[in-house]
């Protein structure tokens, strides 16, 4: 498993999590729910692109409380 960023501007499950300060499984969970940036997944590697990471982050990039909009959240499994 990679654990760098690759050299095509591609973000890892681990990179990515590190930047958000979230674990691999909360994206591993996105992933399934289809939430959150999108993703290349080639055999068992996951990578994702940096300006779909950054078009994601400027999508929840917000002046105040009152722009948030109801957005879709993964479900919590029970």
């Amino acid at each position: 498993m990679m654990n760098k960023d690759t050299k095509d501007n591609r973000l890892t499950a681990n990179s990515l999590a590190a930047r958000w300060n979230i674990t691999t499984h909360t994206l591993s969970q996105w992933r399934w729910n289809g939430y959150g940036p999108k993703f290349l997944k080639v055999g068992r590697q996951i990578t994702y692109k940096l300006q779909d990471v950054e078009l994601f982050e400027e999508q929840r990039t917000y002046e105040n409380t009152s722009q948030i909009k109801k957005e879709k959240k993964p479900e919590k499994k029970r």
